[in-house]
């Protein structure tokens, strides 16, 4: 989306919006994803249901859509084998019966106007969970790209090709104009990257380069209050409760715990306390590693991947409560950070989890000549009207957070 995806220079070459030239490859590398010559092949006889989102107090469930007659279609329930690929089994969102319209490709019939989801399946496939909205006399065509088994990163979910409605919240001040904007398919990661993700890296990285490693590491300020220590031959340790009852005296003076957290570090909170600079690097490590592209995700993948196609203001509807997600107010004690799958309802129409609570997430895309990079999502310091799906915000690239973290997108194509 106009950003070179391992070192986010802006592609139409804007003076300051260089991003980290030293991460883009001085050489060819492997990397695992479909070209431009790669194109879609026509594919039938995906077998394909159909439930409305309805509010269920207060949550957008899909459920059964009852009332709606289509010719050769049937009330099934969804075979847990498809419903295991696209959502978790103990997903609050996952259906039950749905509206089985048949196998693609379907013949057009009417439908009220009004939120669905279609999940279509085929065997040698990833199930797809595709969210489609039905505006007043519209005249929809639904497209929709299934990927075979495996070409799906592991941890990733498809949020299918299409238009969605970005911004054009009249309930938040800081949304800006409604547009109608268009992403070809993408995966984004289902969690945010975890403590546990990041210490691989660091560590990796220190074993080669200790010094850029140490440039690296979480911390309160931009060259202060370093939250995690190094112990035998310089790796990174995780402070978490039980090291802290086991670690000899020196290494845990050098421990730091989250700034406004009461509770030690955990493997699976999502990472805190690190820059975009430091994202970036970890993007790239990560796509080198794993031989998958993978980037930071632009703003506009990042709204669409939680409001979905229904313009909602939350991944989970359109009303909020603080046991929803991760915020400020989610506690009975002070605010504090969780496990990456704490809460379940805060889950996006393509099962992305994590969207509105617990970590604010820093995208590719730069405001103000390069000077800041976007972040989307609320977190565990946050409350009200920051936790939206539309609310934005932006800082130097080189700053750093209590409540900041990051997810991955994998790319589909290279065009």
């Amino acid at each position: 989306m106009g950003y070179h995806p391992m070192s986010g220079r802006a592609l139409d070459g804007r003076k300051g919006a260089e991003g980290l030239s030293d991460l883009e490859p001085r050489e060819p590398v492997l990397l695992t994803v479909h070209g431009a010559e790669c194109m879609p092949e026509a594919l039938e006889g995906a077998q394909a249901w159909l439930f409305r989102h309805e509010e269920r107090k207060k949550i957008l469930m899909p459920v059964f859509p009852d009332g709606l007659i289509v010719d050769g279609s049937a009330r099934r329930t969804i075979p847990d084998p498809v419903l295991d690929g696209c959502f978790d089994s103990r997903s609050p969102f996952r259906p039950g019966e749905g509206l089985l319209l048949g196998r693609t490709p379907v013949d057009k019939f009417a439908i009220p106007m009004g939120s669905y989801l279609l999940i279509l399946y085929k065997e040698g496939y990833h199930p797809v969970r595709c969210p489609v909205s039905i505006g007043r006399c519209a005249d929809v065509a639904q497209d929709v790209t299934m990927f075979r088994t495996g070409e799906i990163p592991k941890g990733f979910v498809q949020v299918p090709a299409g238009t969605f409605i970005f911004q054009g919240d009249t309930g938040n001040p800081y949304s800006g104009p409604k547009e109608i904007r268009e992403t070809g398919d993408f995966f984004l990661a289902k969690f945010p990257v975890t403590c546990r993700e990041y210490l691989e890296f660091l560590n990796d990285l220190a074993a080669g380069n200790p010094q850029e490693a140490a440039k690296r590491v979480p911390r309160e300020s931009l060259n202060a209050g370093f939250y995690w220590p190094s112990g035998a031959e310089g790796r990174y340790i995780i402070p978490g409760a039980a090291w802290l009852a086991e670690a000899p005296a020196e290494t845990r003076a050098m421990a730091r715990r989250l700034a406004q957290s009461p509770a030690d570090w955990e493997e699976d909170w999502p990472v805190y306390g690190v820059s975009w600079e430091d994202c970036m690097s970890y993007a790239a490590w990560r796509s080198r590693r794993s031989g998958i592209a993978v980037c930071l995700p632009h703003e506009v993948m990042r709204e669409k991947s939680a409001r979905g196609t229904d313009a909602r203001l939350y991944s989970m509807g359109n009303h909020f409560d603080a046991t929803y997600s991760n915020i400020m107010e989610s506690h009975d004690g002070p605010a504090r950070p969780c496990p990456v799958d704490t809460f379940p309802l805060d889950e996006s129409p393509y099962g992305a989890r994590g969207l509105v609570g617990n970590s604010t997430e820093w995208c590719i895309n730069d405001v103000e000549e390069g000077k800041r990079r976007l972040l989307r999502g609320g977190s565990w310091l946050v409350f009200g009207m920051h936790n939206r799906a539309t609310t934005r915000f932006a800082n130097p690239p080189i700053n750093v957070y209590r409540n900041y973290g990051f997810r991955l997108s994998a790319l589909c194509v290279l065009r």
